[in-house]
């Protein structure tokens, strides 16, 4: 059902959306960008994607919201996979906001900006 080492990215700031997708792409993966929580929820049910990045604050939603349709897809009224891995990406940094995160069904909560290996890093 998923396409190979395909990724939709839910980012509202287009810098860093940009940022992301370039990246991401040198590194081999086709990523489908979506500023918006509905607009994210569309490019994951039309592209079936291996992995879902998801920002918490969005232009039109928010990220929990869009974790909880994912979450709460039955796989056969939508094109949605409820098991489809989801890395929520924020700059929400806070312990409260990594413990919802997980509650709502996230598998990892990264927080923006992220930082190379410390042992690579100049």
């Amino acid at each position: 059902m998923n396409e190979p080492d395909s990724i939709v990215l839910v980012e509202d700031d287009e810098a860093t959306r940009r940022f992301l997708v370039d990246n991401l792409a040198a590194d081999g993966f086709r990523v489908f960008a979506a500023a918006g929580s509905d607009e994210g929820l569309r490019a994951v049910e039309a592209r079936a994607p291996s992995l879902l990045l998801l920002d918490l604050v969005l232009e039109e939603g928010t990220g929990l919201e869009l974790l909880d349709r994912v979450r709460s897809a039955d796989g056969l009224a939508t094109r949605v996979d409820p098991q489809l891995p989801v890395i929520v990406l924020t700059g929400r940094a806070g312990e409260s906001d990594r413990v919802r995160s997980f509650a709502r069904g996230a598998d990892d909560h990264v927080c923006k900006p992220t930082r190379s290996n410390p042992r690579t890093a100049e």
